[in-house]
C-alpha cells in the first residue's frame, strides 16, 4: 500500500517552495525562509528510513519536538508521512502529508485546488479513504463532518498533534458546542457535547506549535476575536489575511469596506525600515490609503513611525508634495506629518 499520490504532490510543493527561496525570491506571504535546509528532513525520512519501531517512533519525536521549539519548516510534514508510512500508520501519513500542503496554503504559496487535488487522489485508496474525507471536509469548511470524521482519528495522538488541532477547530467552528457550560466534557457521548470554553482552553494550550501557522490565528479570531493580527502578520497575502483584517477594522469601529487599507503594526514597520534602507520615498506609498481612514491605533501608529521618518529632508519632501496633491483625511494627516510643510 502506498500514499504516493498525495506524497509526491506534497514532495512537489517542497520542491516549489526550495526553488523560490534558493533564487532569492522572498515569500509573497512574509514567511520566513527556513533556517536550515529542510530538503535534509525529507531525504533522511525517504532515504535512510529507520529499519525498526523503535527508531521511526524516535525520528518522530525528533520531528515533533522541533516543531514545538522552532516551528515548522517546509518538508517537516513530508518527513513525518514517510516515517508513518514505514510505521504502517497509513492514515497518519495522509494527515501528515496534508499538513505539509496546508502549512504551504495557508502562506500563500500553494493554491487550494492543488490542496485538494492531492487529498481527492487519496479517497481512492481504502486503507487512507476516511482520512483523506475528514482532511477534504476540514479544508473545505464542513466542520461538523471534519469534527465527527477527525474524532474516530485522534487514538494514540498526542494532545498538540496537527489532527487534534483540526479537531478542536473543527469542534469551534461548528457552533454546535454548549456555550453556556463552564466546565466540559458533558454527558451525551456525542464529539459536540463539551463546552464552547473547554475547547478554547485546550485549543489554547497548543498554541506554541502552531504560532506561525496563520490558521490556528485564524479560527481563534473567527471564534474569540483574538489573533487576527499575528493571522495577518505570518502570511499578509495568504488566504487567511483578507477575513482577519475585516476583524481587525471591525474591532477598531470602522467599516468592513476599510479593512484592504488596515496595516498591521507589523506591516507598517516593515514598510517604513524599508523605504528608510533603500532611501525610497516612495515605498510609503502603500501607507496611504491606512492614513486615510477615521482615527484608529493603527492609522495612529503609522502617522507616529512617519513623522519620526519625515526628520528626514528626503522623505518630507516627498510626503509634502503627496500632500498638496490629496484631500481630506490624507491630506490632513500628511500636513501633521510634515509640520504644515505643504
Amino acid at each position: 500500500m502506498s500514499i504516493k499520490s498525495v506524497f509526491v504532490l506534497a514532495l512537489c510543493c517542497v520542491q516549489a517552495v526550495l526553488l523560490s527561496s534558493c533564487s532569492g525570491e522572498s515569500s509573497a506571504a512574509g514567511v520566513d525562509a527556513p533556517r536550515e535546509a529542510p530538503e535534509v528532513l525529507a531525504v533522511q525520512a525517504l532515504n535512510d528510513s529507520p529499519v525498526n519501531r523503535e527508531e521511526i517512533v524516535s525520528a518522530l519525536d525528533l520531528l515533533a519536538g522541533t516543531e514545538r521549539s522552532s516551528g515548522f519548516r517546509s518538508g517537516m510534514g513530508l518527513a513525518e508521512s514517510r516515517l508513518r508510512e514505514e510505521a504502517g500508520d497509513y492514515a497518519g501519513a495522509v494527515m501528515a502529508a496534508f499538513k505539509e500542503l496546508f502549512y504551504a496554503y495557508g502562506a500563500g504559496s500553494l493554491g487550494g485546488e492543488q490542496v485538494r487535488a492531492g487529498l481527492e487522489a487519496a479517497l481512492s485508496l481504502d486503507e487512507v479513504h476516511d482520512a483523506a474525507l475528514a482532511a477534504l471536509a476540514f479544508f473545505d469548511g464542513r466542520w461538523k463532518e471534519a469534527a465527527e470524521g477527525l474524532d474516530g482519528l485522534r487514538d494514540g495522538e498526542e494532545p498538540d498533534s496537527f489532527v487534534q488541532w483540526m479537531f478542536l477547530a473543527s469542534l469551534l467552528e461548528s457552533g454546535l458546542l454548549k456555550g453556556a457550560q463552564e466546565d466540559g466534557p458533558l454527558a451525551g457521548g456525542s464529539v459536540f457535547d463539551e463546552s464552547r470554553r473547554a475547547v478554547l482552553a485546550r485549543y489554547s494550550a497548543i498554541r506554541a506549535r502552531y504560532s506561525g501557522l496563520a490558521a490556528y490565528w485564524y479560527h481563534l479570531a473567527i471564534v474569540s476575536g483574538e489573533g487576527a493580527e499575528r493571522c495577518v502578520d505570518i502570511a499578509p497575502l495568504g488566504p487567511y489575511a483578507g477575513e482577519c483584517r475585516k476583524i481587525l477594522a471591525e474591532s477598531c469601529g470602522l467599516r468592513g469596506d476599510a479593512a484592504s487599507a488596515l496595516r498591521t503594526r507589523a506591516e507598517i514597520e516593515r514598510a517604513v525600515s524599508g523605504a528608510a534602507a533603500q532611501g525610497s520615498a516612495a515605498l510609503l506609498e502603500e501607507l496611504f490609503p491606512l492614513l486615510a481612514l477615521e482615527d484608529n491605533p493603527f492609522t495612529l501608529y503609522a502617522l507616529g513611525a512617519l513623522n519620526a521618518l519625515s526628520a528626514s529632508p528626503l522623505f518630507r519632501n516627498y510626503l509634502a508634495a503627496r500632500g498638496r496633491e490629496s484631500s481630506g483625511r490624507l491630506e490632513e494627516r500628511l500636513r501633521y506629518i510634515t509640520g504644515g510643510a505643504l
